[in-house]
């Protein structure tokens, strides 16, 4: 196993603290590399030690955040009970990923990421729609949640579900 450096992971982390902070009041486009070193208390030498330019930071934030998502999930699915709330599992109320939607092309690469974990554990082929329309629904609710129209608590979310649930049987079955 490689250690790495605490100088280096404290780096990271600072950075990636700061990106965040960012990024939850303006759009990756609006931050500046000053602003982000600056922010995380960084020198920009330090900052291109680790990466070539923000583009390719945030790359990284991105698939970093996307793979603790991804094994996180794995891990809740394997004690998932068939008739248990799947919406408890699958989703993510850490802001982080509520934040990371400004990035563009975040939200699909949430979608395709969940969407393979869900096909992995319900391999049934009558579920593909379901998954499809399930998945689409997990990401716009963490949409909702970062424009501020949902409330966080999950059974506030589950209640407005269910009210969701009981218009579109109403209005469209």
């Amino acid at each position: 196993m490689v250690k790495t450096d605490l100088r280096v992971l404290k780096t990271q982390m600072a950075l990636e603290n700061a990106f965040l902070e960012l990024l939850s009041e303006k759009t990756l486009e609006k931050i500046s590399l000053k602003e982000l070193v600056d922010h995380a208390v960084v020198g920009k030498g330090t900052f291109y030690l680790h990466y070539k330019d923000l583009n390719t930071f945030s790359e990284k934030i991105v698939t970093k955040s996307l793979q603790e998502y991804r094994d996180s999930l794995r891990f809740k699915l394997t004690s998932y009970q068939k008739g248990k709330s799947l919406l408890e599992l699958v989703l993510p109320l850490e802001q982080k990923y509520q934040i990371l939607l400004a990035i563009p092309g975040y939200k699909s690469k949430f979608t395709l990421t969940l969407r393979q974990i869900l096909l992995e554990h319900f391999v049934e082929a009558d579920f593909l729609l379901g998954i499809d329309l399930f998945v689409e629904n997990i990401a716009g609710i963490l949409a909702l949640l970062r424009s501020g129209n949902l409330p966080s608590d999950l059974e506030q979310i589950q209640e407005s579900l269910t009210n969701y649930d009981h218009f579109l049987h109403k209005y469209l079955f």
